[in-house]
């Protein structure tokens, strides 16, 4: 049986990360872990380009659906013409956006630090939590698929059909 304390903390994060960007993470959180507790500024272009889709890639669940929640009531504001309220609200979604994007790494450290708790307390062994964190960590590679090559095949669609019916006419 191997300890925990034979472990070095990275291997766990390494597990957890899983292998896309591990090496960038795992930088990332030794830094954070260095400077103690709490949440770290850190800029993360994926989170701002891609927002709640990054969170659902990286396994960040309540996160993604704190962005759908706010894109729905955004949908709903823009379709009612709330006015001053739609305008007020778009602020805090921007506001919301840009602290989302600083602080995404450090959310994502705190989750990956939640996983790596969970995995030691319920396996005394550290292989056995090691290898626990290699399967319920990583990322799921579904969502670039979906939440970029689908809009790509809309749009060409979008664009082909009617160049298509044009060709076709008589």
């Amino acid at each position: 049986m191997t300890e925990f304390t034979d472990t070095k903390p990275m291997g766990l994060y390494e597990a957890a990360i899983g292998e896309k960007n591990q090496g960038h993470y795992v930088a990332k959180f030794e830094d954070f872990d260095r400077r103690g507790p709490g949440l770290h500024a850190s800029w993360n272009w994926a989170a701002f380009f891609f927002m709640g889709a990054w969170a659902l890639y990286r396994k960040m669940y309540v996160w993604f659906f704190a962005w759908w929640g706010l894109a729905t009531v955004a949908t709903i504001l823009e379709q009612g013409r709330a006015g001053r309220l739609q305008q007020i609200f778009g602020v805090v979604v921007l506001l919301m956006w840009l602290a989302f994007s600083l602080f995404a790494n450090s959310l994502y450290h705190a989750k990956v630090k939640a996983k790596i708790a969970t995995a030691r307390k319920s396996n005394s062994d550290a292989l056995k939590a090691t290898n626990h964190l290699r399967k319920i960590g990583g990322v799921l590679t579904w969502v670039p698929i979906v939440s970029i090559g689908i809009p790509t095949i809309v749009i060409l669609a979008a664009v082909a059909l009617p160049a298509y019916q044009d060709y076709t006419k008589p």
